[in-house]
């Protein structure tokens, strides 16, 4: 594992192996820049940590779509996660880690953490 296919991969949205290549590059010891932990950040708050559901699947999204309008004000964030904990990795905090957090929190209504940090 390394960098480049770290990138790759965040490239091309594949989530669960990019988790999986950062966990190896993280107990391997190899440094991981703070460009690629906020491009990872990124895409984890956007997509909570999950697999985003293939174009050709249009039935699919349908379905999801009209689950996530029906459960539309109960918190789906998952707390504690690799989003969290890349957030506290990331030093010095820029504008641009706090709005992937606070964007991807209001996206999946954690809204109390999210209210505190906007104060």
């Amino acid at each position: 594992v390394n960098a480049d296919i770290l990138q790759n991969l965040i490239r091309h949205s594949q989530i669960t192996d990019a988790i999986a290549v950062y966990n190896l590059m993280k107990q391997k010891g190899i440094e991981i820049t703070n460009d690629s932990k906020q491009q990872l950040l990124e895409l984890i708050c956007f997509y909570n940590n999950e697999e985003p559901l293939p174009e050709e699947w249009i039935e699919e999204r349908w379905f999801k779509a009209n689950a996530d309008a029906r459960e539309r004000n109960r918190k789906t964030w998952k707390d504690g996660e690799l989003a969290e904990q890349l957030f506290g990795e990331i030093e010095p905090k820029t504008a641009q880690s706090y709005a992937a957090l606070i964007r991807g929190m209001s996206k999946y209504f954690q809204v109390s953490l999210v209210i505190l940090f906007c104060i």
